[in-house]
């Protein structure tokens, strides 16, 4: 699991570092807004998916969790697998700050265009 997480962490960083490029070059301002809003959470959502996937190879999870979109609801379902099996999550905590970070940058300087 950890190797995995070495490996998608740095991955989501990227794709979040290139959303801002997205973001920058689209014109459409109603896209623009729909990226703003939603790119960063789709990215996550992903990050967790790839997670969720593998840790079912280990242990059932996936009936627990809800129908959702959401990436908070995958984070809450996998941090009891991750606390039960020592699984150092120091690289998922950095990438949540990061996009966090990030997520307010979008925002305060795409919110009145």
């Amino acid at each position: 699991m950890e190797s995995l997480i070495n490996k998608e962490a740095p991955l989501a960083k990227h794709y979040i570092k290139h959303l801002f490029k997205e973001v920058k070059n689209e014109n459409n301002k109603y896209n623009r807004m729909i990226l703003v809003e939603q790119g960063i959470p789709v990215i996550l959502f992903e990050f967790y998916k790839k997670l969720i996937i593998t840790t079912e190879k280990y242990t059932r999870i996936t009936e627990e969790i809800p129908a959702t979109d959401w990436y908070e609801e995958l984070e809450e379902q996998l941090i009891p697998y991750l606390k039960n099996n020592n699984v150092n999550t120091k690289k998922i905590d950095k990438l949540l700050n990061f996009a966090k970070l990030k997520q307010f940058q979008l925002e305060k300087k795409y919110s009145n265009n």
